[in-house]
């Protein structure tokens, strides 16, 4: 179970930096360019909360809608660097 709580939607002001983030490729995906974990999961840095987040969760949350305690995200891309909503989906 993730123990992490699902993000808040972004401010149009993250929003913009958050899109300065990713490259669109032409395999659809949305590669994030910005900083990473060790394991390749992109990291957003919330100024206003003072914290990092995932940045594949912060892009669910935000397109998509909160993410429920029991739920994670899952790469349908396979590509753990890719913020995509379309390409993002919530699983046990």
């Amino acid at each position: 179970m993730n123990s992490q709580r699902s993000p808040a939607p972004l401010t149009q002001e993250e929003l913009r930096r958050f899109e300065a983030k990713y490259v669109t490729e032409i395999d659809g995906c949305w590669y994030w360019i910005a900083t990473t974990t060790h394991s390749g999961y992109g990291l957003f840095h919330r100024v206003a909360r003072k914290q990092m987040e995932q940045a594949h969760r912060v892009s669910y949350a935000h397109y998509k809608g909160m993410i429920p305690d029991d739920r994670e995200i899952d790469h349908i891309c396979r590509s753990r660097s890719c913020v995509r909503p379309d390409h993002l989906e919530l699983v046990t």
